[in-house]
Parts: C-alpha cells; structure tokens; sequence
C-alpha cells in the first residue's frame, strides 16, 4: 500500500513540476498525537470491564505547487497509526484532500475537487447543532479536532465539484457585481435503477454603495436523466432567494441597518412505481432591523421570520449530527454488562470524531435528537416555523467583555401531531453569554478571562397530544497564563431536560407518516480542568481531565459515570 501511495504522489509532484513553468512548490502540514484514558461505571458492570484507553498518531502533508496566479494544485496526503501499533505497522495511508485552484483570464476565481461551500442561510448552510460560543477552551481544543476531523470549517459544507466567483468593478452608478456559481455531483449512479443527482448553484451580489446591497441566489439538487435506463425516481428540489441590507449610516452616533432574505422551493418527485408527479411549493421570509450606539458599541436587532410548512432547501436544512438510530458511542459503547447502548451525550459532540457526525447532503428531514435541538434543528431555515427574534451585543471599547443574546419566540404555521384540536406549538429559544477579561481591568499583562454561556429551549403545545418539554445549557470557562504560554484551564458544562415531545417520521416525499412520543427527565453534568502550553508557530501541548455524569432519573439503565484523561500534542505549519 505505501508503494502505491508513494507511486501516485511521485507521479502527482512530477507532472506538476515538469508540466508548470515559474511555479513554486511549499508544503503544509498538521500533525497531531493524542492519548486517552478512560473509565465507566454504572449500576451493573463489573468495574474490572470498565477501564480503556486509546489514542493515535497523525501527519498530514500538504503538497501545493504553484504558477504564478494561474493554476495552484494541492493534495493532503494521511499517514495514521492507532496508539498501540509500533512505528508503521498496522499504519494507514489515505489522500485525504485534493484541490485545485486559480485564475481564468486573470479575473475569474475557480476551485475544482475537494471545495468548501456555503451561501445563505436558507439556500445553503452548515448549522452548529449545539450552543458552544462561550464555552472553555477545555472544550473548544477538542471540538477543533473534531470539525477538522469531519472537515467542518465554519458553516461550509465540504463537497467535491465547482466553484467559480468573480466581481466586477464600476465607477459610476453601482459599485460592484459579484458573480459566483458552484455545482457538482452528490450520488453517483449505480447503472441500473439509480441516476446521478448533481447540486447546483449561483449568486448574482450588487453592490450600489455602502448604503445598498441586494443579491439574487439559487440553489438546486437534481437527478439526471438517462443516465440509467429504468429509473426509480426523477427528484428535484430548487430554492429561489433574495438577501438584502440597506444601511442608514451618516452620523458619529447611530447606524442602522434593514435587511433580511425572501424565497421560495420548489419539490417534485416521480417515482417508478407510482406514476404521479408530487409537487410542493412553499415560501420563506426573514426580515429585521439593527440599530447601532456607536459611542457605546451596542446593538439591538429584531426580525421576523415565517418559514412554510413545506419549505424545502436540503442544503441548508441538513444536519452535522447522524440520526439517532445510526450513531454509536465510540468510547464504551455498551454498558450495564454489554446489555445495553450507551447513550449520547454533551460530551461526545465535543469529543468523538467519528460515527457522530454527517458529511452527506441529505434530500430529507433527518431525524434527529429532540432534548438537544427541539426549536431549530434545521437551524433557520426549519420549516413551519413563525415568529419574532430579537438580538443585543456589546463590545467595550477596550475590550474588558463583550456580550451578546438572543431570544427566539416562534410557533407552528400548521398543526403536527395534533389531528383533533388542532393546537399548535409555540417555541422559546434563549442564547447568549459573556466573555470578560479581568487581566486588562487589573492591569496586569497576561490573559486572566472568564466566560460564560445559556442556552434554553421549550415547546408547548394544549389540545389532545399536549407538548411540554423544556432544556438548559450552561457553559463555564476560566482561561489564566500563569507564565508566559502556559495556561490554566477550567470549564464546566450543565444540561438539563425534562418533558415530553414528539419525533416525526418522514417518507421520500419528506411528509410526514407518524410521530413517536418522548419523554425525557435527564441531568448531565461535566467538569474539566488542564493545562495548555503553546510552543509558537502552532505547536502545543494539553493535558486536561473530563469528569462526565449522566443521569436519567426515568431508568438506571441510561445512568453512569464516566472519566477521562485527556493528552494531545498538535502542530500545524
């Protein structure tokens, strides 16, 4: 296997070097060594079962040549070795990403293989599943490794295919027009019954000034015809948008800004075996205001949104979490005597790299867990959603803290689950927190910083099926360099649920065809302390314990206590 990979990326570096003239050829790299230490108890195990420990090491080279403007290739080659093994042996090799990029004409901007993407909101969007803006830099440490594991760079989604962009200059009248258009293929077809469905999509942005933006967006999912013989199904599904700002901004005191995004999606789905053609169209809306203090660098906002019952934008309404029903827990997997399944946690979103998280566009609703997500678990664009959110931020000048809240007030457009009274759900969702660096208001020079974050969420619902299920999520984190690059860590999160709710369960069509009742009564608790010190030139050492407790007071057999040892040494050039 080495030889192969060695092979292909001679062939690779000598068909650059050879084919490209006044190029340039730099490396990048990521490297990462990490070793765990864990324990389990809970009601029925034999603590001699419990113990585990695990771990890797990791490089990542990166290969770019260079020509000038006009052409830059890279490719991202793993060499990976399970903690256990002994140098290379039972070491795995993988081309982890391959890239390349430049300029058509000296003027248009293109990407081809491996791309990141991401647009609006509502069209296409990789949403954040749980509140972590303020959490420790305990938790932060291993979600980075975690996202960069499942190639999560902010909320872009990882694909392979196109993408192309560039803007246009004016002087008179507008001040610019950027142009961008991106597509590639999601399912490839499997000769017989399954066709290629390729995701596609363009923005027109204009810009008349500082005060005026509109932009014109499109984003598209299809299967292709003919390319096989006896189809199952012929899907599409393209969403028309529009995004705007208009900004008020002429004095030293105020600025303003009014803006928001309108669309609409249209679905259609033939399936072999039914000769119907299903179509539904649907709409969106989300508009709001800002209004900024500047002598006090405060900002309130508020908006309103109503998204249909049958909006649809699979792009953007796809969730990084797996289903339920597909993700397993990779630290102790089973417990209570290999009985039963663990359950997932806080702490495995912050923590487990695999079988947790989706790379894959998915053309319907995934399910997914109701006591994390219960309000937008398609983010802002989850359909059959309608209501107001308000917003308000500050940053102090010197940046002793800066603060931010949100608080979402929404409802159902058209009843779920409720078929006789015909009763509606009503949402809360409450986010926001602090960050204060108490080092600049003692005057001292090293970092000494406090944060803190809340997340609450409920849904209720009167009539025959009455709802109410409410949660919290409280964030803690101390971050002190106690000397130069050396940090002492602290963190704690608290989640809590309690209630009754519903999961829908979803056909092709994405309808819905029944509903499963919930009930949740659980605490989880985890408290982290470590040490963090950082070489320079990205390299750094940390060392930290988890204490995690989960408690679910309607069965013993969900609860169990469990602690690890964490050790990571990263470096990055």
């Amino acid at each position: 296997m080495l030889n192969k990979v060695t092979l292909v990326l001679s062939l690779f570096s000598v068909l650059l070097v050879t084919e490209l003239s006044a190029q340039n050829v730099y490396f990048t790299g990521v490297g990462r060594a990490l070793v765990t230490n864990d324990r389990l108890s809970d009601n029925t195990t034999d603590s001699t079962k419990s113990k585990a420990s695990g771990g890797y090491t990791l490089f990542d080279l990166g290969i770019n040549a260079k020509a000038s403007d006009v052409l830059r290739a890279g490719v991202i080659l793993r060499i990976k070795n399970e903690f256990g093994g002994f140098f290379s042996d039972g070491a795995s090799f993988e081309f982890r990403q391959l890239q390349m990029e430049g300029l058509i004409a000296k003027k248009v901007k293109y990407e081809i293989g491996d791309i990141y993407l991401k647009h609006t909101k509502y069209t296409l969007w990789n949403e954040e599943p749980i509140y972590n803006k303020y959490e420790s830099n305990l938790f932060s440490l291993r979600r980075d490794i975690v996202n960069y594991e499942n190639f999560y760079i902010g909320n872009a989604w990882r694909m392979q295919g196109i993408n192309l962009k560039t803007q246009l200059n004016f002087k008179k009248g507008i001040e610019s027009l950027g142009i961008r258009t991106y597509g590639g293929r999601t399912l490839a077809n499997n000769t017989t019954t399954i066709p290629d469905r390729y995701f596609y999509g363009g923005r027109l942005d204009l810009t008349q000034s500082k005060y005026i933006r509109i932009a014109g967006n499109v984003a598209g999912i299809s299967d292709i015809a003919g390319t096989v013989k006896s189809a199952q199904v012929d899907y599409k599904n393209i969403v028309y948008t529009t995004d705007f700002d208009f900004t008020l901004d002429n004095n030293d005191n105020f600025r303003f800004v009014l803006g928001g995004e309108v669309g609409a999606s249209h679905f259609e789905l033939k399936r072999a075996s039914d000769s119907t053609a299903n179509k539904f169209d649907d709409f969106f809306y989300d508009l709001g205001i800002k209004a900024t203090y500047k002598p006090w660098n405060l900002t309130l906002g508020g908006s309103y949104r109503d998204v249909g019952y049958s909006f649809n934008s699979p792009m953007a309404q796809t969730r990084r979490f797996s289903a339920p029903g597909e993700v397993i827990a990779s630290n102790f997997p089973l417990m209570n005597d290999d009985s039963t399944s663990r359950p997932i946690g806080i702490f495995e979103t912050y923590s487990q790299e695999r079988r947790l998280y989706n790379q894959a566009i998915s053309t319907t609703l995934m399910s997914y867990y109701v006591q994390y997500n219960m309000v937008e678990p398609y983010g802002k664009a989850t359909p059959n959603r309608k209501g107001f959110t308000v917003t308000a931020e500050v940053e102090t000048l010197n940046k002793v803290f800066n603060a931010n809240v949100e608080a979402n007030f929404l409802s159902e457009s058209v009843s779920e689950g409720d078929s006789i009274t015909f009763e509606k759900r009503k949402f809360s969702l409450i986010q926001g927190g602090l960050v204060f660096n108490l080092n600049k208001v003692l005057n001292f020079e090293k970092l000494i910083a406090i944060n803190a974050g809340l997340r609450t969420e409920s849904s209720k619902r009167g009539g025959t099926n009455s709802i109410d299920l409410s949660s919290s999520l409280i964030d803690v984190g101390l971050d002190v360099e106690v000397i130069k690059d050396l940090h002492v860590l602290g963190g704690a999160k608290l989640f809590n649920v309690k209630g009754n709710e519903v999961q829908a369960r979803r056909n092709q069509l994405n309808q819905i065809e029944s509903f499963t009742p919930q009930e949740f009564n659980q605490s989880q608790t985890i408290i982290a302390a470590g040490l963090r010190y950082d070489y320079g030139q990205g390299c750094y050492f940390s060392a930290h314990y988890h204490d995690v407790s989960f408690n679910d007071k309607q069965t013993d057999r969900n609860t169990y206590k469990m602690n690890q040892l964490f050790f990571v040494f990263g470096l990055k050039f």
